[in-house]
């Protein structure tokens, strides 16, 4: 009866062990919720009207990741960052208001690690990443490049557009060099 009873306890104890290992894993699995964290997208729609936009010609966005992204329909928009160093390197920041095939607005970042390499980050409408096209300077190749690898890019570029939106209200929006966007591959 004992041999029984344990081995009954045991059962219960694996099976209670199994569902709290499971519900921490669904928990470690799932997406951070969107109320907590910062919406570029949000942020970029709710402020477009006092964005002093520079309109630039489709040119600006090699076809290539227009295609990959697909966008680049409508008019092009852009404001930019003033050029930043970070890890002994110029970087260059340039955000595209745009349009997709289903003429929806769309944001997408531009960051060139000037004499690296370039990133257009195409975002969704809750702020998060939906695609990356990637190319390296000594290539002239674009290639899609996986969400989770861009992740930190795609983070420190979140954070330092954040901080250039929050000064819209403050100061003059930096302005681009007549007709520039961020220099392309």
């Amino acid at each position: 009866m004992k041999s029984a009873q344990l081995h009954r306890l045991l059962l219960i104890a694996g099976a209670c062990l199994a569902a709290m290992s499971s519900a921490a894993y669904a928990r470690a699995q799932a997406k951070p919720a969107a109320s907590g964290s910062y919406n570029l997208t949000k942020e970029v729609m709710d402020k477009k009207g006092a964005i002093v936009w520079k309109t630039v010609p489709a040119t600006a966005i090699p076809q290539d990741v227009c295609n990959m992204l697909g966008v680049c329909t409508g008019p092009i928009k852009l404001i930019v960052l003033p050029k930043a160093t970070e890890g002994g390197a110029t970087v260059a920041r340039g955000l595209y208001l745009m349009q997709d095939a289903k003429h929806a607005d769309v944001v997408v970042l531009e960051r060139q690690a000037l004499g690296q390499d370039t990133y257009f980050l195409l975002l969704s409408g809750d702020g998060n990443l939906v695609k990356v096209a990637y190319a390296q300077v000594t290539s002239t190749s674009w290639q899609l490049m996986g969400n989770t690898v861009s992740q930190p890019t795609f983070q420190k570029e979140t954070a330092a557009w954040q901080k250039g939106l929050a000064r819209l209200g403050t100061a003059p929006a930096p302005a681009a060099a007549a007709g520039s966007a961020p220099a392309a591959q």
